[in-house]
């Protein structure tokens, strides 16, 4: 493409960054002692990281690959057992969206696979 995507700016994360930058300037930290804390911490929450980047990228994959209908049919077929299923999913962390927004990549969308028939999915 040729060029950098600045989606980043509209994370929450970048803007929590700007207000400790500009929060830590204001309250009198010098810019060395700033980056010395900052490193220190990136080296504090490095294994955390690794885990979230590894959680995201698995929900990616499963996502495009298809998996996240695939789990939805195999969840909607186990019947009665569907509360005990339905709960660990839960439990795992994957949620359904609501149908005002779009699906993340750790919100699998089960409703609208190619796959499920809309009058074989429970509502």
């Amino acid at each position: 493409m040729g060029f950098l995507p600045f989606a980043f700016l509209s994370y929450a994360g970048t803007g929590i960054l700007v207000a400790a930058i500009i929060a830590g300037f204001v309250m009198g930290f010098r810019a060395d002692l700033a980056i010395k804390h900052y490193m220190k911490t990136l080296y504090v929450v490095r294994y955390p990281i690794l885990t979230i980047t590894a959680m995201l990228s698995l929900a990616s994959v499963t996502s495009a690959s298809g998996a996240d209908g695939t789990l939805g049919l195999a969840f909607a077929s186990t019947g009665a057992l569907y509360p005990f299923f339905g709960t660990m999913l839960g439990w795992l962390g994957w949620r359904r969206p609501d149908r005002t927004r779009q699906p993340t990549p750790c919100s699998a969308d089960f409703r609208w696979s190619p796959r499920i028939r809309p009058e074989s999915h429970p509502s």
